[in-house]
């Protein structure tokens, strides 16, 4: 278990329950505590609610009702420095520079990518309006 990651939390948003359950199951045994949400407009919700606590969001790009990007610019709306991974199962280069973790990953790339996000010190992207 990942020391650091005893104090992180992670919101998870993505309509696929199984990459969801998944990717919480492989986060929380190596510590970090998830949230998770179905689309992102529950996503904003959860982060509305916990917005103090949260370290990184890993969102899907493409979801119904609202995408992940256009989650993400919300995010960055109320939270400028909140990390931001992408979870995407396509070619989708909305991203504007963010890192993508491209589906199928195993548990030690989504890791990789987790930590790589959170131990980022300076955002040098921004969302395109």
């Amino acid at each position: 278990m990942d020391q650091q990651a005893e104090r992180e939390v992670v919101l998870v948003v993505d309509d696929n329950i199984g990459v969801r359950s998944a990717v919480k199951e492989t986060l929380e045994k190596s510590g970090y505590t998830v949230y998770t949400a179905a689309d992102g407009e529950q996503g904003f919700t959860c982060f509305e609610s916990h917005r103090s606590s949260i370290a990184l969001l890993l969102t899907d790009i493409t979801m119904p009702h609202m995408d992940g990007i256009e989650l993400a610019r919300r995010v960055v709306d109320c939270q400028s420095r909140l990390p931001i991974l992408f979870m995407s199962g396509g070619a989708d280069d909305r991203s504007n520079g963010f890192r993508v973790l491209c589906k199928p990953f195993t548990g030690d790339e989504l890791l990789d990518a987790v930590r790589g996000a959170l131990d980022k010190t300076s955002a040098s992207t921004s969302l395109a309006r």
